[in-house]
């Protein structure tokens, strides 16, 4: 079983390597030094003899250790992406499975993803470096001192004053981005959500409205930008002063000493460079605050979604259960928000039985269908295949043993043989399962009548099916790989006649294999072809039992059966 650690634990561990660059970057920032002694060095000798030779000899060295610097500077650049890499191989996968561990729908998904990249970039880019810099800038300022203690305490003082600066305007403008940051994330989240009902909007006028909508999310993020920005602009105009200031005062001190003969010219337009080097980390740091600040929040929301999919790592892989489900006390929530949408719901069902879940809408029956099939954790009470709680199986290894058809069925970009057979590596076992699920899911001749068959390309950009035709291809994707108990979420809403007579052909053959069955439906003629119903009312279990039992409890209800396809291939 593989550890389990947090990722700031992760982090940690990349200390030592961070130190050993940290000791790497002094000897970069002695090499800085060296185009403020090749000026002192031609100011104090070349001028003053006027040698070729001095001249050609310093400019060689100087020219030899910049290069030396230059690889430096590289391999420490290449070894920080490395290291930042080396982490985001770690983090990709589980954090993958994280966010469709939980479901994370809209915009918390791809944030997630575009946290991944925050903490990477972090790692590698200019922050570490610069931060390095930072640290090692005493150094420049033991070199102005040993020029002259006037330099020395003029650097000091300028570096003290811009690094207090630098803080107090981080400290003004923290709580404006992170509001800029949430409402930025609150518009994005409503233009996604707008552009998913894109159809619907324009068909009935709404686009002006939803448009108003987003234009106040959207002026709501730039509203505390704009405060930020406010806030910080006189502190930085005047850290802007003090840098474009600190040459004008080097040199004029610098002139003063040098009249004094204190100090020799060189050796201020040498004390400038250095002084110039030695803030510039600083300023690197500061600039780049704002992207440490985002990646400070990206490792804040990743480590407690890694923490979270912890608690639902198994030590040990499970048999393949037989399909007996049992909810005890189930309860479920609003994800993400107060309330309850399923209260106290307790039953048992055995293995190759068919269950309908019946009700009004709003009853909780999809709410109640999404936790048995583990896509929503239940906030109270367990849901158990064949005696184990879902929580301790692997979701992967899970996954291999249901299928689940949603009320909304969309298709992934791929092909249809791709997403029938829930993207699998092709290989000539999972080919036979492929035309097995299709054969029984009654869905051959459909697939035969696209452009390319099970090679026609779907998804966003793809082929446009129907909506029967993505309910009837997810009925095959549900049934590929032979699943021991299959969700079906409203599976014949959007079928006509005939497709509701295949969908029934396929239940009973899934019966006939032995796999449990969990409908949710709204339609009373597909009773008929259930072992089990369960009635919601108002997120409450109303009632649960065989079908006659149920049936004439529920005198108003009088289903007519369907007319079953008998050795269908579908159409």
């Amino acid at each position: 079983m593989e550890e389990r650690i947090s990722l700031y634990e992760r982090l940690r561990r990349l200390l030592p390597a961070y130190a050993q660059l940290f000791g790497f970057s002094f000897f970069t920032n002695i090499l800085v030094l060296v185009p403020s002694i090749y000026l002192m060095q031609v100011g104090e000798r070349v001028f003053t003899s006027k040698s070729y030779e001095t001249l050609l000899f310093l400019t060689a060295i100087a020219v030899f250790l910049m290069i030396v610097m230059s690889i430096l500077h590289w391999l420490r650049g290449e070894s920080l992406k490395r290291i930042a890499l080396n982490l985001d191989e770690q983090l990709r996968g589980k954090v993958f499975a994280a966010v469709h561990r939980f479901g994370r729908r809209s915009v918390d998904g791809p944030r997630y993803f575009n946290d991944l990249d925050a903490v990477r970039d972090a790692l590698s880019g200019p922050f570490i470096p610069a931060l390095f810099d930072t640290l090692l800038s005493p150094i420049f300022l033991i070199v102005l001192f040993i020029i002259h203690p006037v330099f020395g305490f003029l650097g000091l003082t300028v570096t003290l004053l811009l690094g207090g600066l630098s803080a107090m305007n981080l400290m003004i403008v923290e709580r404006p981005n992170k509001n800029a940051r949430e409402a930025q994330a609150k518009a994005l989240e409503f233009a996604v959500a707008t552009n998913r009902n894109v159809e619907t909007a324009r068909s009935m006028g709404m686009v002006a409205g939803l448009g108003e909508r987003w234009i106040n999310f959207h002026g709501r993020a730039a509203g505390w930008q704009t405060l930020a920005q406010q806030r910080s602009a006189g502190i930085t105009g005047l850290i802007r002063f003090i840098r474009m200031s600190q040459m004008i005062l080097i040199i004029g001190v610098g002139a003063l000493l040098y009249l004094d003969d204190a100090v020799s010219q060189g050796a201020t337009y040498a004390s400038m460079l250095i002084m110039m080097r030695g803030l510039g980390p600083v300023e690197a740091l500061v600039g780049q605050w704002r992207s440490v600040s985002n990646a400070r929040a990206a490792v804040q929301r990743l480590n407690k979604l890694l923490a979270e999919a912890d608690q639902f790592q198994t030590s040990l892989s499970l048999p393949r259960p037989a399909g007996h489900l049992t909810a005890s006390g189930v309860v479920v929530g609003t994800p993400g928000k107060k309330g309850t949408l399923v209260r106290d719901v307790s039953f048992s069902l055995q293995a190759g039985r068919i269950l309908a879940i019946i009700g009004d809408s709003g009853a909780g029956k999809s709410c109640l269908l999404r936790t048995l099939a583990g896509i929503w954790s239940p906030t109270g009470g367990t849901v158990a295949l064949d005696g184990h709680s879902l929580t301790h199986w692997d979701p992967g290894e899970l996954g291999r043993y249901v299928g689940y058809v949603p009320q909304d069925v969309d298709m992934l970009p791929g092909t249809v043989a791709e997403n029938i057979s829930r993207f699998y590596p092709a290989s000539a076992e999972n080919e036979a399962l492929l035309f097995e699920a299709a054969e029984l899911a009654g869905v051959t001749d459909l697939i035969q009548s696209l452009p390319n068959g099970f090679n026609t390309i779907l998804g966003p950009n793809g082929h446009v099916l129907s909506g029967g035709q993505r309910q009837r291809i997810a009925l095959a994707r549900a049934v590929y790989g032979r699943p021991v108990i299959v969700f079906l979420d409203e599976p014949n809403s959007a079928l006509d006649a005939r497709g509701e007579a295949l969908l029934i052909a396929a239940v009973q053959r899934l019966k006939a294999q032995g796999t449990t069955v969990i409908l949710v439906t709204h339609k009373m003629n597909m009773l008929p072809y259930c072992d089990d119903v369960l009635v919601m009312h108002s997120g409450a279990l109303q009632a649960y039992g065989q079908r006659e039992e149920i049936l004439q409890r529920l005198p108003h209800q009088k289903p007519t059966p369907l007319k079953v396809i008998e050795g269908h291939r579908g159409s």
